[in-house]
C-alpha cells in the first residue's frame, strides 16, 4: 500500500507544468515524450560514475542512520544503560540533541569545508566511534554515561556530514536534463539503504541468542557478542562510505546550474538611477500626459548625484 501514493505522484509529476529553467535549457530542444525519455536515458548514462557515488554513499549512510536511529535503545539496553521507560526517553533526548546541532554546523560550515570534505569527515568520525566502541566494549559497559555520548557523536557526524551532504551533492552536480531524475534515484538508493538497516541491524545483535531474542535471555555473552559485531560492521560500512565518497563523489557543480542562476539574475540599480528615470520621466510628460523629451540637465543630473 505505501506504493499507491508513489505511483500517483509520479504521474502529477510527469504532467506538471515544467519550471521556466527546464524549459529554457531542456523543453525547447526536446520535443515530444518519447525524445524527453531518450533525453533522460542519455544523460543518466553520461553520468553514471557520478550518480554511482551520490547513490551508493547515500545508500551506505542509510543503512548506519536507520539502523541506529531504530535500535538504538536495544543497543543501549544492552550496553547496561537504564532500561525503565524513562531512562530510554532520557537517553535517547541525550542523542538527539548531540545529534542536532550537526545539522546547524553543517550548514555553517557547507560551503567553508566543501561538500565532499565535509561528507569524508562524518564517514571518517563514525569509522573512529564504532572502532573504539567496538575494542573498548567491556570498558563502556562500566560508563554508560560516557557510552552514551559516544553512540550519540555517531549521530552528531552523520548529520556534521554524509546526512546533510548526500542530499545537497545531488542537486547541484547534474545537469538540468537530469538534476531531479538522478537526484530521485539517489535518493530511491538511500530508502533501499534504510530498509537494508532497519531489517537485519536486530537481526544481528540478536544473532547469539537463543531463538535470536536477547530479550529472553539473561545471559549477557551473547549480546554482548551481538552487539560488538553490529559496532564492527558499522565500522566497516563507515570506512567504505568514506572510501566511496574519495573515489567516486564528485562536488563541482554542473555548468547549467549557473545558467540557470543566470537565468534568474537580476542586476541591481545604481544609486540615483531610479530617481533619474523618474526625473526624465516628469521632465517628458506634455499637457496630455504622453511623450518623453531630452534626458536631464546638468544641473538636475548633479541634483540626483546629491539624493
Amino acid at each position: 500500500m505505501g506504493a499507491v501514493p508513489m505511483i500517483i505522484a509520479v504521474y502529477f509529476r510527469w504532467t506538471s507544468e515544467e519550471t521556466e529553467a527546464y524549459k529554457h535549457q531542456v523543453k525547447e530542444k526536446v520535443s515530444g515524450n518519447w525524445d524527453r525519455a531518450r533525453n533522460i536515458a542519455k544523460h543518466v548514462w553520461a553520468n553514471r560514475v557520478k550518480l554511482a557515488g551520490t547513490a551508493g554513499s547515500w545508500f551506505i549512510l542509510d543503512v548506519l542512520f536507520y539502523g541506529n536511529s531504530l535500535f538504538s535503545a536495544d543497543v543501549t539496553r544492552a550496553m547496561g544503560t537504564e532500561n525503565t521507560l524513562q531512562g530510554k526517553t532520557i537517553q535517547n533526548l541525550c542523542i538527539q540533541l548531540m545529534a542536532m546541532p550537526g545539522y546547524i554546523l553543517a550548514v555553517i560550515f557547507l560551503d567553508r569545508i566543501g561538500r565532499k570534505r565535509l561528507q569524508l569527515i562524518g564517514f571518517a568520525g563514525e569509522a573512529v566511534i564504532f572502532c573504539a566502541m567496538a575494542i573498548f566494549q567491556q570498558q563502556f559497559k562500566t560508563l554508560p554515561v560516557l557510552f552514551v555520548f559516544m553512540y550519540a557523536m555517531t549521530f552528531f557526524f552523520d548529520d556534521f556530514g554524509p546526512n546533510t551532504t548526500t542530499f545537497v551533492i545531488p542537486a547541484e552536480i547534474f545537469p538540468t536534463d537530469v538534476r531531479s531524475t538522478c537526484h530521485g534515484i539517489s535518493a530511491a538508493f538511500g530508502k533501499a539503504g534504510a530498509a537494508v538497516g532497519a531489517s537485519v541491524f536486530l537481526k544481528v545483535a540478536n544473532m547469539y541468542c537463543p531463538g535470536r531474542d536477547c530479550h529472553n535471555t539473561k545471559d549477557p555473552v551473547p549480546q554482548d557478542r551481538g552487539i560488538r559485531v553490529v559496532f564492527i560492521s558499522c565500522t566497516i560500512l563507515a570506512a567504505l562510505g568514506f572510501l566511496w565518497t574519495w573515489a567516486l563523489v564528485q562536488e563541482k557543480p554542473h555548468a547549467s546550474l549557473e545558467e540557470v542562476e543566470n537565468l534568474y539574475d537580476v542586476e541591481e540599480e545604481g544609486e540615483g538611477e531610479v530617481t533619474a528615470l523618474e526625473l526624465t520621466m516628469k521632465k517628458g510628460m506634455g499637457e496630455e500626459g504622453v511623450g518623453l523629451t531630452a534626458p536631464p540637465t546638468v544641473e538636475e543630473e548633479a541634483k540626483v548625484g546629491r539624493v
